[in-house]
């Protein structure tokens, strides 16, 4: 992939991220907007996002090739587990902190950035393979990771991983997209342009969200600790360049290759910030290694990808 083709794009994706740090600055969306706006997306835009890209025909190609990537991107979440539990160990922190930065160089921001960055470089039809990819990291998400985050803090995790996971909205979504997919029923209109208008909506409102949220950040702290940077390069540049080397060795190509690389490539997911409050660990910490490593990924993204 070119740079400056992928910088080019991927700052379309950045420029609505600026657009919400400002409408914050000035007071125009408040934290409570925020709020409302993740509501908003993990509620309605998200899942009319992940039903859409099941609305097509049939191929047991395609969904071959999607489960595969599920499962290759599970397989790099457990290797990635033990590089970020194996480097957070060097770090001069409590433990329960050192869990949040385990967390953080595990999980990429899938949802909010992985999907708008994969429509903008490869096209619509291409998030489908990055649904399947997500996948993976939902169940690992709600499985180790839940219990990585809890592991050291006052509230311990309890109840069923996979029952929390199958009551998500997202997971809730693939699996009726997984029946609309495999079978000839389909969503009349004008319901399904009702759904496609809505998921037209995600990635701005994603990105306006992810802006909102560097706003509120303590960027002059944030800076200062130089953890956060370890992290967050092992997230953006460690982490996608293991799963590079892994799939120029499986010899996978085209979409099998593109839409893990980008998918993995993405800063630190929200999930961290959410798990932490949860569990009550420190979600401060959790917020502060989402903005550096979503400032960070300006960069590393085009720089990663433009190696493909």
């Amino acid at each position: 992939m070119n740079f400056y083709l992928i910088f080019s794009k991927v700052s379309v994706i950045f420029l609505l991220i600026i657009v919400g740090f400002l409408l914050s600055k000035k007071k125009i969306l408040s934290s409570e907007g925020q709020k409302e706006l993740t509501s908003l997306l993990l509620y309605v835009l998200l899942p009319c996002t992940l039903i859409k890209s099941f609305d097509i025909e049939y191929s047991s190609d395609i969904l071959a090739r999607g489960l595969k990537m599920s499962v290759f991107m599970f397989a790099i979440y457990i290797v990635s587990y033990l590089i970020a539990t194996l480097v957070s160990k060097k770090y001069a922190e409590p433990e329960n902190r050192r869990d949040i930065h385990v967390l953080s160089m595990i999980l990429p921001n899938v949802g909010f950035m992985g999907y708008p960055i994969v429509n903008a470089l490869i096209g619509p039809e291409a998030i489908i393979y990055a649904v399947m990819c997500n996948v993976g990291f939902e169940f690992f998400a709600w499985t180790f990771g839940i219990r990585t985050v809890s592991r050291n803090s006052p509230v311990k995790a309890s109840g069923n991983p996979v029952l929390s996971l199958l009551s998500t909205p997202a997971i809730m979504a693939i699996l009726a997209g997984m029946v609309l997919f495999t079978t000839p029923l389909y969503i009349p209109e004008p319901l399904i342009s009702t759904v496609n208008l809505l998921a037209a909506a995600m990635s701005p409102v994603a990105m306006i969200i992810v802006g909102i949220s560097l706003a509120n950040s303590d960027l002059s702290r944030i800076i200062k600790n130089r953890y956060i940077y370890i992290s967050s390069s092992v997230r953006l540049v460690l982490i996608p360049l293991i799963t590079m080397f892994a799939l120029k060795a499986l010899s996978a190509a085209d979409m099998s290759y593109y839409i893990p690389m980008i998918v993995i490539s993405m800063p630190t997911a929200g999930y961290a910030t959410m798990f932490a409050t949860k569990y009550e660990n420190d979600s401060l910490l959790a917020s502060e290694m989402i903005s550096m490593s979503t400032l960070m990924s300006l960069i590393s993204i085009p720089v990663i990808l433009s190696l493909l």
